[in-house]
């Protein structure tokens, strides 16, 4: 089982659900879930889905890191984690503008 599966099956119980009823919640067929036990890793996209669902980083989802968040509380803070569920559903041209903004902020700071 590779790393994301087993953080996958940690997370799902730990919320108590299952794996298949957790791809269910975000929108994903029973298959999805079937798919990462043998080994598929998700796209972006739903990793993205998965991360805000669990209120984790994608690195952590994907077993690159060890702590769920740089603070070691061990989520994202609910105001990331709000940010990031709307990121989620963002187009292509969208994001593209909200990074745009997101640079100009940070260089003014």
């Amino acid at each position: 089982m590779d790393d994301f599966y087993k953080r996958y099956c940690e997370l799902c119980a730990n919320k108590g659900m299952s794996a298949s009823g957790v791809a269910s919640a975000i929108g994903l067929s029973n298959a999805a879930a079937n798919g990462w036990k043998k080994g598929k890793l998700p796209n972006d996209t739903t990793l993205a889905k998965l991360s805000a669902y669990f209120g984790v980083t994608v690195e952590y989802l994907k077993g690159e890191e060890t702590k769920k968040d740089p603070a070691g509380t061990g989520e994202v803070g609910s105001a990331k984690k709000a940010l990031i569920n709307l990121i989620v559903d963002l187009d292509e041209e969208q994001c593209r503008k909200l990074r745009s903004i997101i640079e100009e902020a940070v260089n003014l700071l």
